[in-house]
């Protein structure tokens, strides 16, 4: 009877890049831009947006505006007085859970 290899593809993947001095991590925001994603606690479009950005394998940075007087300031200072907002490098940004912007920046 013919022998079968199960390869649990994430785990080669991981164990490979371990071999290289990398991670998962570093995989998943190759040549991508920061993105900085201004949230607060207990806010569900802050989390629907979080996970969309983690589903979307893209980078990002989480400012807590209720912790962050500077970063309130800044986000009222683009306009925006409800969380969550996105702010790109190139400077695009967008108030509340907008998915299919989420998308353009793959």
């Amino acid at each position: 009877m013919p022998r079968t290899l199960t390869i649990h593809l994430p785990t080669l993947v991981a164990a490979v890049l371990g071999a290289a001095g990398a991670s998962l991590g570093d995989l998943r925001t190759v040549g991508r831009e920061v993105i900085t994603l201004h949230s607060k606690s207990l806010c569900v479009q802050c989390d629907a947006t979080r996970r969309a950005l983690d589903q979307a394998w893209l980078r990002y940075r989480v400012m807590d505006l209720t912790e962050d007087a500077e970063a309130m300031g800044y986000v009222q200072s683009l306009g925006y007085r409800q969380a969550p907002v996105v702010v790109t490098e190139t400077e695009r940004h967008w108030s509340g859970y907008q998915p299919g912007k989420i998308t353009t920046l793959r």
